[in-house]
C-alpha cells in the first residue's frame, strides 16, 4: 500500500456535469489523480433496503474545467 496525501480537492463544472477530482501526492512526490463522476452513491443492503453515500465535497474548490491546469485537465481528457 502506499501512503499518500491530500494535496487539492476540485468540484468540476463541465458543462450539466460536476465530478470531483482529488489530488494525493505520495513521500516520492509523485500525484495521483481520483475522478469520481458519482458524487451519490446508493447501495442496496437487504431487502430493498437502502443506504446512500455521499462524496464529502465540503472543502472542494469549485471551478470550471477550462480554470484547471493544463496538467490535470489531460489527466481529465484522458481518463473520461
Amino acid at each position: 500500500m502506499i501512503a499518500v496525501s491530500l494535496e487539492k480537492k476540485y468540484l468540476i463544472n463541465k458543462g450539466s456535469n460536476k465530478f470531483l477530482v482529488e489530488l494525493y501526492k505520495d513521500s516520492k512526490g509523485r500525484m495521483y489523480a481520483v475522478i469520481s463522476r458519482n458524487l451519490i452513491h446508493v447501495i442496496e443492503k437487504e431487502e430493498g433496503k437502502l443506504e446512500e453515500w455521499e462524496h464529502d465535497t465540503k472543502d472542494a474548490e469549485e471551478v470550471n474545467y477550462m480554470d484547471l491546469p493544463a496538467n490535470i485537465r489531460k489527466v481529465i481528457s484522458t481518463i473520461l
